[in-house]
């Protein structure tokens, strides 16, 4: 970072990553991306994907403690919870955690894009909206251009 003139980086978590294979061989990374492929199905309940959030969202949060002139956090938030637990989410892991926005998002589908509509107005008050779309970054620039217009 000092290299290249950076300040602060923002760190964002992802649930799939091949960083975490087991080995480096084909097979153990073509597993990793499994998790990758079902994530970008819908194939997880909104039960499954906080699960398997809160590990990664605890790295974050370490990272940042350790460096915190180096480093700020945008946390996730999980697709397909209700209004309320989804702004209960954003008080307990976004802002509880001090991070300064929330992200990264991965819609897959045409679903999951429409799930993600309520999530830039909950979580305005935590921070900024990052969003990563993989077959659908149409959809999600449709969601944040109507945010935008919505929100002050």
């Amino acid at each position: 970072m000092d290299d290249a003139g950076v300040n602060k980086a923002i760190l964002l978590t992802t649930t799939p990553y091949v960083e975490r294979a087991e080995t480096a061989t084909l097979e153990a990374i073509g597993a990793e991306m499994q998790v990758l492929y079902q994530l970008l199905a819908g194939s997880y309940s909104p039960e499954v994907r906080i699960a398997k959030m809160k590990d990664p969202i605890l790295e974050l949060n370490q990272a940042i403690q350790d460096a915190p002139d180096r480093f700020f956090g945008f946390g996730p938030v999980p697709l397909g919870l209700t209004d309320g637990d989804t702004a209960k989410w954003v008080k307990d892991y976004i802002a509880g955690n001090s991070f300064k926005g929330v992200g990264e998002f991965t819609p897959g589908s045409e679903t999951q894009i429409t799930q993600l509509e309520s999530v830039p107005e909950i979580s305005c008050c935590a921070g900024y909206l990052w969003t990563h779309g993989r077959l659908k970054l149409d959809g999600c620039d449709r969601i944040c251009k109507g945010t935008g217009k919505r929100l002050p």
